[in-house]
């Protein structure tokens, strides 16, 4: 006897079943009897079997795929919280699951195709677009391991390709076009890469002028690149870092780079520094590696992730820009901003999260 199938409707089952047991040698009423006992029976335990996570239970349903109803490990890839109600953050974690991957995880399990079908009715349904295949090559920081004193993370310290916004605060390149990029022909080498070690700082030395006195400073390091760790693909170049997890801002920073609203931004040797008038980049001599907010997408995080966020705006202003429906007040740390350098850099993010936002509607 056939077997209900997730998501199938009683009408559905019964439809495929009853030919099949008449075919059988089943009468048409001992087929439809049969048939039905069986639908309330397998309808009870699948609306009782739920999958256990770190927020709650969760039944089939909440998951685009389930290849076994009756096993929860083969249910994957959740889109909807513990109300039943879709979660915006998990169902942009599942698109990029399902195309670049998330968090260095590419889902290539069963049901794949059908899983983006589901998925793409979900946004519509939401009044959403999907997330574009060329927005999904994001670049947070990714937590690769750690000890008690050590944090080790990852990401591309340079991406091939994708010119970045660089002209909000310089202006147009020579050709008239927008924003400078990164090639495979791009030459990193320097003293600093020959010596294996690049440090690592937090906003570009400009923490104090923007999240206040008691954030990093110009000399202060929050931990290393390790060069010889050095990756190159058609991506980009990737790299790992250790940071120092005594550090009290880095154990602040620890669970930001978990939720991936940690980005960085590579720097180069000024006088060194060779473009073209394309904006493309012929020679970047890496000098330093900067952590900083990463724009994200505020209607794609979770409750948990907000709660985070605005629990260390005391201490990191420039969080508040994550924050939807800010007061201009607070998206400049309250007045926290104590020079035009801080006060440019704020702008500028907020200038490049609004435009993300307008790309990505």
């Amino acid at each position: 006897m056939p077997m209900p199938r997730e998501g199938e409707t009683k009408e559905e089952y019964m439809d495929r079943c009853v030919p099949m047991m008449v075919g059988e040698g089943m009468e048409q009423d001992q087929a439809v009897a049969a048939c039905g006992n069986m639908w309330v029976e397998k309808s009870l335990a699948l609306k009782a079997m739920m999958k256990g996570e770190k927020d709650g239970d969760h039944p089939a349903r909440h998951y685009l795929v389930v290849e076994d109803p009756e096993k929860t490990t083969t249910w994957h890839l959740r889109v909807k919280g513990t109300d039943g109600q879709p979660d915006h953050r998990l169902m942009g974690a599942a698109w990029a699951a399902l195309h670049g991957g998330y968090r260095g995880n590419k889902y290539e399990g069963p049901n794949k195709d059908e899983a983006i079908a589901k998925l793409k009715r979900m946004y519509a349904a939401e009044g959403m677009n999907a997330p574009s295949e060329k927005a999904i090559m994001s670049n947070h920081l990714k937590a690769l391991s750690k000890t008690d004193d050590e944090l080790r993370v990852g990401n591309y310290i340079v991406l091939f390709g994708g010119r970045d916004l660089e002209w909000l605060r310089s202006g147009e390149n020579g050709d008239g076009s927008k924003g400078e990029y990164f090639t495979d022909k791009t030459d990193l080498e320097s003293s600093y890469t020959k010596s294996g070690v690049l440090y690592v700082d937090w906003e570009h030395g400009e923490g104090k002028a923007i999240d206040g006195k008691d954030a990093p400073g110009q000399h202060d390091i929050l931990g290393r690149v390790e060069w010889k760790t050095a990756k190159r693909d058609e991506h980009g170049v990737f790299v790992e870092r250790v940071l120092n997890r005594r550090l009290e801002y880095v154990k602040m920073l620890e669970e930001l780079i978990e939720e991936g609203l940690i980005g960085t931004s590579s720097e180069a040797i000024p006088d060194q520094v060779k473009k073209k008038k394309t904006g493309e980049i012929e020679r970047w001599p890496l000098m330093r590696d900067t952590f900083t907010v990463w724009p994200a997408e505020p209607r794609m995080l979770s409750e948990n992730v907000l709660q985070g966020v605005k629990a260390l705006c005391d201490r990191i202003p420039s969080l508040k820009s994550l924050l939807p429906e800010e007061t201009p007040e607070a998206q400049t740390g309250g007045g926290s901003v104590s020079d035009e350098g801080g006060a440019e850099h704020i702008v500028i993010q907020l200038k490049a999260q609004a435009l993300i936002l307008e790309l990505e509607s």
